[in-house]
């Protein structure tokens, strides 16, 4: 509880905001972007993936979401392949949530056609549903480091 609250007030005093612009720049980005998001790149298309079925989302599977994402252009596959910084998914259903057959899954911001169909293939069964969704598992497991030895 203390923590959250502790982020919170990062959020609410502009700490948090101000880091993030820091390493934005830090890294070579324009943190101007922050406060004016549409000197953002755009791409040219947008496409809605819409559930088939409805529902509550119990599933949405973040790999396959992210592998569409890269074969989109947002990512790399190989070392050498060029990102998009103006195409990606947002994803508007979220585990929880209900749909009704037609209501929008995700947003897709696309340039080249042929990537956006290798993206629709990834997302063709990335989300499931069912009658009732649990509540989303936020921590699945704590990963502890070993002391190294000698250390």
């Amino acid at each position: 509880t203390e923590a959250r609250s502790q982020m919170q007030r990062t959020v609410d005093d502009g700490t948090a905001l101000d880091l993030f612009a820091r390493v934005a720049t830090a890294q070579g980005g324009d943190a101007a972007v922050i406060h004016d998001p549409s000197l953002l790149p755009r791409a040219r298309n947008t496409h809605t993936v819409l559930a088939t079925v409805g529902g509550a989302v119990t599933m949405a599977h973040a790999r396959r979401i992210g592998e569409g994402a890269m074969r989109l252009g947002a990512g790399r596959a190989t070392l050498e392949d060029r990102i998009d910084p103006s195409v990606g998914i947002t994803v508007l259903a979220k585990v929880g949530d209900r749909v009704e057959a037609g209501d929008p899954l995700a947003e897709i911001a696309w340039n080249d056609p042929g990537r956006l169909d290798a993206c629709l293939s990834m997302l063709e069964g990335a989300w499931e549903f069912g009658e009732e969704a649990a509540a989303p598992v936020l921590i699945r497991q704590t990963l502890r480091s070993r002391p190294r030895p000698g250390a």
